[in-house]
């Protein structure tokens, strides 16, 4: 619904001259009411994507416009009659469970599956979950699975995980399928469906123990760089930090700093860059001297409060520059790039 205001407000940033006279509140409502104007030219030629988006618009109100829950139901019938495929499905759906009209089951799954015919991803969506639920429908697993697929083939990450489920437990005649479960909530996830993420880590953590060290590591770090499911690449780090993975630990220590994938904990973050520098991984040496440069203290509840704490090189923030630059980490940048994308570990002790 925003978006669609949004792109009426823009398509009239060029009328803004006329209104340079007017305050801020007048010209914003002048725009809008000019947009409406325009939508409403084109949904009264009869254009059904106008009166869908219009109509839209009307159900809520926006602006100036007072909502017309009347006039906008009667702007979905009239999208709807022209086989305009997105009023198809929400007119369908509003049918089907009585949303502001008279429920009509039998004529709102009509709509409903004449939009998944047109090749309406939410048509298809929603027509997917309605025979994965049985409700008011006699349910088809298959027939579920079909449509759900059409959705999800169609970048909707509802469908995705609603696909998923499916497949994680298996639905007779349907059965489980924990590789297509994983591809499908790693779409999601990278789609931005959080929970994708969560499901993905619940379903795959006791399968990625058999994973190797460079193998859990490789694949969390790319879960976290780009795909949208950092807290499975924290159960991954956790795995090849317990294998012995010196960049693993520091990207724990990475996560726990940002709160990226877990809670922010700085002591733990800490903790987990000092056990990676220890164990030879360059960007965390690079990380844990700019620390000690701002911190000098940052080590004490690691290394111990005793007489000869300041004497161990390991306090000193120089002895952890000259260590990173051994392996080519002159700057925080060049650290953090090397920490998250290199393919594998940065020269870790066995």
């Amino acid at each position: 619904m925003k978006k669609i205001l949004l792109m009426i407000i823009a398509a009239l940033a060029a009328a803004a001259p006329a209104l340079m006279g007017a305050g801020p509140g007048e010209r914003a409502d002048s725009l809008m009411r000019a947009s409406l104007g325009r939508l409403e030219c084109r949904a009264d030629s009869g254009d059904p994507e106008a009166m869908f988006r219009l109509a839209n618009v009307l159900e809520t109100g926006y602006g100036p416009l007072r909502p017309d829950s009347a006039k906008a139901l009667r702007l979905y019938g009239e999208a709807a009659d022209k086989g305009y495929a997105p009023a198809l499905n929400y007119l369908g759906f509003k049918l089907f469970n009585g949303d502001g009209v008279s429920p009509d089951p039998d004529r709102g799954l009509s709509l409903i599956e004449k939009a998944a015919l047109q090749g309406d991803p939410k048509g298809a969506a929603n027509l997917g979950w309605l025979l994965v639920s049985g409700r008011k429908v006699v349910p088809d697993p298959e027939k579920a699975v079909y449509w759900l697929s059409k959705a999800a083939d169609a970048g909707l990450p509802v469908a995705m995980m609603q696909l998923a489920a499916i497949y994680t437990e298996g639905l007779p005649p349907v059965a489980p399928d924990t590789l297509r479960a994983e591809r499908l909530l790693m779409r999601a996830a990278k789609a931005g469906q959080h929970q994708a993420d969560m499901r993905l880590r619940d379903l795959m953590a006791r399968k990625w123990m058999d994973l190797s060290a460079d193998s859990a590591v490789s694949l969390g770090a790319r879960l976290y760089a780009s795909d949208g499911a950092p807290c499975s690449a924290v159960e991954l780090f956790r795995i090849a930090a317990a294998k012995g993975s010196a960049r693993a630990e520091a990207l724990l220590g990475e996560a726990f700093a940002t709160g990226r994938g877990v809670e922010y904990d700085h002591d733990a973050s800490v903790n987990a860059f000092y056990r990676a520098a220890t164990m030879g991984n360059h960007p965390a040496q690079y990380i844990l001297a700019e620390l000690l440069d701002l911190f000098p203290d940052a080590l004490a509840d690691i290394l111990g409060s005793g007489n000869n704490r300041s004497d161990l090189a390991e306090t000193n923030a120089a002895y952890w520059y000259a260590r990173a630059a051994e392996g080519g980490i002159a700057d925080g940048r060049s650290a953090i790039e090397a920490l998250i994308h290199e393919p594998t570990p940065v020269r870790e002790s066995q």
